[in-house]
């Protein structure tokens, strides 16, 4: 039983019993097994043991956002704001379409890194100092094409999952136009009109032209 709920009980447990006073999961998990064999079978220990395998309760007040847009390479904003009336809990960004879809999951004072997709490895993060107020917007640095897609706010609390935000992402390539000015001297434009029958402006700059090329 203890072994079965190591792995999934480990956070109540810290909540709970107060064993483990490191925030990090990794940590919390070498104090555990220095616990372990100290912890004698308690009604409260039953409990957490019995709570594993309850269905997660959803709950949805999302609103949706306002459709973003970005360009590849630049560092956007995914806003997500809510009420916080104690503690930071635990924050999930998840992005639909993806396996694992987890962008961002912020869990005991830091983030978890084994739930993250790979595509968004060093690349996402909460804006850390703005926790308390609310604010769980998600940053994402050097966005790429394949981010565009819908993504996903919610908080976990008790076994409660509430969905704060849902919104849509749209990533496109910038494009860049070059102006060429090309100079052609008087006598060469005079001989070339009239070769070719052709006339300029009188009014026009002396030998300049340009042209717009889209790269």
């Amino acid at each position: 039983m203890l072994a079965f709920c190591l792995a999934n009980c480990i956070d109540k447990l810290y909540l709970h019993n107060g064993y483990l006073r490191d925030k990090c999961p990794k940590r919390r998990q070498k104090v555990f097994f220095i616990h372990l064999l100290q912890l004698r079978p308690s009604k409260q220990l039953l409990e957490i043991a019995a709570s594993v395998g309850r269905p997660i309760k959803v709950s949805s007040t999302a609103k949706t956002g306002p459709k973003i847009v970005a360009f590849v390479g630049e560092t956007i904003l995914l806003p997500c704001i809510t009420t916080i009336n104690s503690e930071v809990p635990t924050v999930e960004w998840t992005k639909e379409g993806l396996f694992p879809n987890t962008a961002f999951l912020y869990r005991d004072g830091c983030e978890t890194f084994e739930m993250k997709n790979p595509v968004f490895q060093y690349r996402t993060n909460l804006i850390r100092h703005k926790l308390h107020d609310g604010n769980l917007s998600m940053v994402i640095s050097n966005v790429q094409l394949n981010d565009s897609g819908n993504y996903r706010c919610a908080i976990r609390r008790n076994r409660k999952k509430k969905i704060i935000t849902r919104l849509e992402l749209f990533v496109g390539t910038l494009t860049q136009s070059v102006v060429l000015y090309l100079s052609f001297p008087p006598l060469w434009r005079s001989a070339q009109a009239s070769h070719f029958g052709l006339g300029f402006p009188k009014d026009s700059d002396e030998g300049v032209r340009s042209a717009q090329i889209l790269l």
